[in-house]
């Protein structure tokens, strides 16, 4: 029995013998059966029923403002075996997607190769300087005959999780107007299944009329550049709203446009809410934006609070990666502004919130983190414990730049203490104290080894 229109499909099972095998449901409008006999034994065969059913998950979905609600099927009960749900979720011209997962369970014991859930950006193009953005309706539409030039990406970007990870999902906001949410999962666990919102956001900036813009575009894999005279201000199609609000316990910021460059004539306004116990923490991992004097061109501005009139904490350009920011704050404002000349790498920031004044969640490929005060001293009666963990399949590797924890000598007191795994009941590594250079990677043939906690204590005087 093959799940699709050929044996290519997913191979749902194979059966002989007596056993009547269990009702099965089909993902999509196709199903493939079967029947093999060799030349010995001859018996009665099987006597089989179908019919068709609404489908059960998935499907295309539009966006509004008010939030809607997609689950697993049968949510939160059993669902059937090798459930495939895809949701491609559209929001209207000029804004993006907002998707937040309220209830996701599987378990760790289930392979995540066939049991996770997906968001991803819909598929998009890229320029010859770098800059990768999605393809918005309006633009294919104006370019008519040459929209077949611009370079398709194969995805944009991909967060899967599994049944290991110990954190809620993040919120995840679409980079244009279109998200893709997969749930995949082969049998079904107790508690197991899927529910999240969603609903349109980000307004993006209306359309201007006096905008010329320079393409460079792929041609049959030969570089070339030529005007076009378009009647789109570029903010349309590449900074594709991106004003936005996170209400989580940690994350990560990246740049519009990042790894490559930032796009020009940019504004963007982001606002990171913490719970009310919690202090948030920034660390900045890569900067680079244009200096200028008092930052007056592009610059990125932190302030300790919800919106621009905060106080401010910091306002940065140039190419010098600032320090970490603790702003003993559950709520922290940033805005992101760019010119309309000059185009930098941008900024990639980790942050986290914990109720005790430091430490937290760090999840991502790459980030940093820092001591409280840092590069000023920390204060005594510290105690924090960062987590950090990263996709399935990788290891974490840990370089310290910089250690200084004064201690009488056995490091019992102040200490830097590694832990390969998610909390302090893994082996550790340590303590360190003193001034001192490490160099840390978690074993990669331990059974977490996605995971990594750091702790640092400084007791009372």
């Amino acid at each position: 029995l093959y799940d699709g229109d050929n044996e290519n499909a997913n191979l749902v099972g194979t059966f002989c013998g007596s056993k009547v095998p269990a009702p099965f449901l089909s993902t999509r409008n196709f199903l493939t059966v079967k029947f093999v006999t060799d030349r010995s034994v001859e018996r009665r065969g099987f006597n089989a029923t179908y019919t068709t059913v609404d489908r059960l998950c998935g499907g295309i979905y539009n966006a509004t403002p008010t939030s809607l609600i997609a689950t697993s099927p049968n949510f939160p009960n059993e669902y059937p075996p090798f459930t495939l749900c895809t949701w491609v979720i559209d929001a209207p011209p000029q804004q993006q997607v907002r998707v937040v997962v309220e209830t996701f369970h599987l378990h760790s014991s289930q392979d995540c190769s066939q049991n996770y859930l997906e968001l991803q950006d819909s598929p998009t193009v890229r320029n010859l300087q770098g800059v990768t953005f999605p393809i918005p309706i309006p633009l294919l539409s104006l370019f008519g005959k040459r929209k077949e030039t611009y370079c398709l990406q194969s995805q944009g970007a991909v967060h899967r999780f599994c049944g290991t990870e110990t954190f809620a999902v993040p919120e995840f906001y679409s980079y244009d107007r279109t998200a893709i949410v997969t749930f995949k999962s082969d049998e079904y666990m107790i508690n197991n299944g899927v529910r999240f919102s969603y609903q349109a956001a980000g307004k993006l900036e209306e359309m201007s009329q006096n905008t010329d813009l320079l393409f460079s575009l792929f041609i049959s894999d030969t570089e070339m550049q030529y005007r076009d005279l378009i009647s789109l201000h570029v903010s349309v199609f590449l900074s594709q709203g991106c004003s936005r609000e996170y209400n989580q316990t940690f994350g990560y910021l990246k740049s519009p446009g990042w790894p490559g460059h930032h796009p020009n004539n940019m504004d963007c306004s982001i606002i990171l809410r913490a719970p009310p116990n919690h202090t948030i923490s920034l660390f900045f991992h890569a900067f680079s934006l244009e200096d200028s004097i008092h930052c007056s061109h592009d610059f990125l501005e932190v302030r300790n609070g919800s919106d621009a009139y905060s106080p401010l904490l910091g306002r940065f350009c140039g190419n010098t990666v600032p320090s970490p920011i603790f702003p003993q704050n559950h709520v922290v404002y940033l805005r992101f502004k760019s010119d309309f000349s000059g185009v930098h790498d941008g900024y990639e920031i980790t942050w986290t919130s914990s109720s005790s004044g430091c430490g937290g969640m760090l999840y991502g490929t790459t980030g940093s983190f820092a001591s409280p005060s840092y590069p000023a001293t920390y204060h005594n009666a510290t105690d924090c414990e960062w987590a950090i963990t990263v996709p399935q399949g990788r290891i974490v590797t840990v370089n310290f730049d910089f250690i200084s924890i004064d201690d009488p000598g056995d490091c019992s007191s102040n200490y830097l203490i590694l832990y390969d795994g998610p909390d302090a009941s893994h082996p550790p590594t340590g303590p360190y104290c003193g001034t001192v250079r490490i160099a840390f990677l978690c074993d990669p043939t331990s059974g977490s080894k996605e995971f990594f906690t750091v702790s640092c204590t400084r007791p009372f005087p």
